[in-house]
């Protein structure tokens, strides 16, 4: 109940000096994983909130689904309203080369990993934090264009990075001899077409009961809102009972109850951002106790392959993305740096630790990613704002006719952090 009591005091407390932070380079995850930080060394029972338990696992699990649904219902909004050749670009290609330059980094840096274990640890560290770059999708000083293109990769990169996961964590436990190859075929036919089966029919037949509720004046304003979430967490639950995975099945029902809807009301998204963002604030807090009990394993070598990930290489993936397309190399750099870890990297993290917990090598990857969680959380969130407004200007003195921009949709954002940006540029 100690640790229950400590975060409600931390919540209160941010609540009540969350308007002073918008105007500050502190970020709410900082809040929270600084928090978490001190309560690790407080001497109280922790069993609850260790990274292993099964309760935070849960609580990890639930967040990303709703996350990754909301995301991916988004999917259609965006794509209708601008153009997408950027986003396509880094999500296509630039996307698997990170994770390649990731698993290439472990096997040089790192001793003792097999290629599919490195593999892990690449994918886990692949995706972006849509929430956490929320002040470069909204700042009216980065270009249109620019914007949209970091909303739409993180958005969907994380639901991209989820079946991928599941290859590698089934070839690494064959490899390992935890499982026989046999069964690592059939465990990634399971969860991957389990996930995506389950996904369609929660995505289809519930959006399609739900539109058909609405249009008959039969489902309540409050139901409504309620609509999404739930699809969110039942597409996941049901894909997760079956042995599918459930974060498949939240994205791809995130998708298909686009495409039932047509266009998703942008009102019931926010109703599940607003009500998630506890819970994401939580796993922050949940992680900063865990990593500061990792703080030992943080060698120089770690933290040199953090470095490295968070910047050559991502940065050199989406830059060989972007080959042909008329932008600068100062857009180019912008657009590779501004790839935050977070959220959803944790979350995988945690699902590599549930379904392999023999891996020779795990150790090694939770430390790892950790530090690059850690490391992102902080580094990206102190240079924002600098880099926004040095960016800003940079664009202000380019051509008006250059690549950059080029006329795009305003890209539906988090409502979050928009006050935030707003109060920086002032």
């Amino acid at each position: 109940m100690g640790e229950l009591i400590f975060l409600l005091l931390v919540i209160g407390a941010w609540i009540l000096v969350s308007r002073r932070l918008e105007s500050t380079v502190v970020s709410a995850p900082m809040v929270f994983l600084v928090a978490g930080i001190i309560f690790s060394f407080i001497p109280i029972d922790k069993a609850n909130w260790e990274l292993q338990g099964g309760t935070v696992l849960f609580l990890a699990q639930v967040a990303l689904a709703l996350t990754l649904f909301t995301d991916a219902s988004r999917m259609n909004l965006r794509s209708a309203r601008g153009n997408v050749d950027l986003p396509s670009r880094m999500l296509s290609i630039g996307l698997p080369l990170t994770i390649v330059a990731g698993t290439a980094l472990a096997l040089t840096l790192l001793t003792g990993l097999t290629i599919w274990e490195a593999a892990i640890l690449g994918t886990i560290l692949a995706p972006t934090d849509a929430s956490l770059g929320q002040a470069v999708v909204n700042s009216p000083k980065v270009p249109l264009r620019i914007r949209q293109a970091l909303n739409i990769e993180a958005g969907l990169n994380d639901g991209l990075s989820v079946p991928l996961l599941v290859i590698f964590i089934a070839l690494a436990s064959a490899e390992e001899g935890l499982e026989s190859a046999r069964d690592a075929i059939s465990l990634i036919g399971q969860e991957i077409g389990l996930g995506i089966l389950f996904g369609l029919i929660v995505g289809y037949v519930g959006a399609g009961l739900a539109k058909k509720a609405l249009a008959t004046g039969w489902m309540s304003s409050v139901a409504q809102r309620l609509a999404l979430p739930a699809l969110a967490i039942l597409s996941w639950a049901l894909a997760d009972a079956v042995g599918g995975s459930g974060l498949i099945a939240a994205f791809v029902a995130g998708i298909s109850a686009a495409w039932i809807f047509g266009k998703v009301n942008e009102e019931e998204v926010g109703f599940i951002e607003s009500e998630g963002q506890m819970l994401d604030y939580t796993m922050f807090f949940i992680f900063g106790t865990a990593a500061a009990v990792l703080l030992s394993a943080f060698t120089p070598i770690v933290i040199l392959y953090a470095l490295i990930s968070l910047t050559l290489a991502r940065m050199i993936p989406v830059a060989l993305s972007l080959i042909g397309k008329d932008l600068t190399l100062a857009t180019k750099a912008f657009l590779g740096w501004f790839g935050p870890r977070g959220l959803a990297s944790i979350v995988l993290l945690l699902v590599v630790m549930e379904e392999a917990p023999g891996l020779a090598g795990l150790d090694q990857i939770v430390a790892v990613a950790s530090a690059t969680i850690l490391l992102s959380i902080f580094v990206h969130g102190l240079s924002t704002n600098p880099l926004i407004k040095s960016y800003g200007a940079y664009c202000q003195r380019i051509h008006p006719a250059a690549s950059e921009h080029k006329s795009s949709a305003e890209p539906r954002t988090r409502k979050s952090d928009t006050h935030r940006e707003n109060v920086a540029q002032k």
